[in-house]
């Protein structure tokens, strides 16, 4: 058999204490800090009363004979049927039952889909594709690099004077070198080695 969840309103006075969603076959209501409905009342027993949950058309509270008693609806009852909008008092706490559904109605019951916030129009995409391309729009910045290498061209050029001179050097024709020539070479050249050698002093 599925359980059967009770939702309970607790108030003091006017004031509303807390609400209390209890699934048990049998609800243990009481000043007791294990109680399944735990009532903060100084008229209140430790064990007041129990609350036996058979289906959601089926609730039946039990007094346990504490005094002052238990009233439904301003009456005392020793034992009584209750249903969603009964209040039931304990002293100066008043409990009203507000709801009695299966346990599982509520986690079996879908939830609404969320809004996607990814779902609606696509900000990339509503971008006109005709727009211009900020890249291909931006002006062509001067090379810098470039720039400079001109400047240090015209920088390293050659006064006028030089480069006249250096013009009409390479306006002459082209000589090749001398070859060197030896010693040795220049010695067997020479009209003293052609003599032959020389004849030793008569004296």
């Amino acid at each position: 058999m599925a359980k059967v969840a009770l939702t309970f309103a607790l108030y003091h006075g006017d004031q509303l204490v807390r609400r209390d969603t209890i699934a048990q076959d049998i609800v243990k209501v009481g000043k007791d800090p294990r109680s399944h409905l735990r009532v903060d009342d100084d008229l209140a027993s430790r064990m007041h009363a129990v609350i036996e949950v058979a289906a959601p058309s089926d609730i039946t509270l039990i007094d346990l004979g504490n005094e002052p008693g238990t009233l439904v609806n301003g009456q005392r009852v020793n034992k009584c049927k209750v249903r969603p909008g009964d209040q039931i008092q304990i002293g100066a706490t008043l409990i009203v039952l507000e709801a009695a559904e299966p346990a599982g109605a509520a986690a079996a019951a879908p939830a609404p889909a969320a809004a996607n916030p990814f779902a609606g129009a696509n900000p990339f995409a509503a971008a006109p594709a005709a727009g211009a391309n900020p890249f291909a729009a931006a002006p062509a910045a001067a090379n810098g690099f470039a720039a400079a290498k001109g400047r240090t061209r015209s920088r390293l050029r050659p006064p006028p004077p030089l480069r006249r001179s250096l013009r009409r050097l390479r306006r002459l024709p082209m000589r090749r070198p001398p070859p060197r020539s030896s010693p040795l070479r220049a010695w067997a050249s020479s009209p003293r080695s052609m003599a032959g050698p020389a004849s030793p002093t008569p004296w």
